[in-house]
């Protein structure tokens, strides 16, 4: 068994997606992804308390599989990336659960708002990695947010208002 190794790590993107679910018209839930984003964490299994995590976002890259969306979502009804390129998240403070899983507190910016958020992080392990030949660790995380506290208001609740 390897021990678990403190240390800062840097977002592999290779092996990382970031998606997103809003609900459309109470029917289906719409969803999404960005494709650049970049992450780093601080991390000591020993004291997952002291554990940071910085993460930025291009919000350019986004990615609905419909490019007249996507240049829609660009505006500045939506995300407005012409004046707000990135979205980021600074974590605070971290909450332990259980072994493995831990919640990170922070704020959210997002189209110049900063917001309170907490994400719910799940620790999948560590191992030394062959393919990279680095010792590497797994996270996940799932979060909820309102769009209408970042300024993106329109068409609720037909959009993202019934149950999320």
């Amino acid at each position: 068994m390897i021990a678990l190794q403190a240390g800062e790590y840097q977002l592999d993107s290779q092996h990382a997606v970031l998606i997103f679910k809003i609900q459309h018209l109470g029917l289906s839930t719409y969803v999404g992804r960005f494709n650049k984003f970049d992450a780093q964490l601080n991390f000591d299994p020993n004291n997952m308390t002291a554990a940071s995590l910085n993460a930025v976002v291009d919000i350019s890259s986004i990615d609905i599989n419909n490019a007249d969306l996507a240049e829609t979502l660009q505006n500045d009804t939506w995300f407005n990336s012409e004046c707000f390129t990135q979205a980021s998240f600074i974590s605070h403070s971290v909450t332990v659960i259980s072994d493995t899983s831990f919640n990170f507190s922070g704020d959210l910016t997002l189209r110049g708002v900063t917001k309170p958020v907490t994400f719910k992080a799940t620790f999948h392990g560590g191992t030394d990695n062959w393919m990279t030949g680095k010792y590497t660790i797994g996270f996940s995380a799932v979060g909820q947010i309102k769009r209408s506290d970042f300024g993106m208001d329109s068409y609720i609740p037909i959009v993202g208002g019934w149950g999320g």
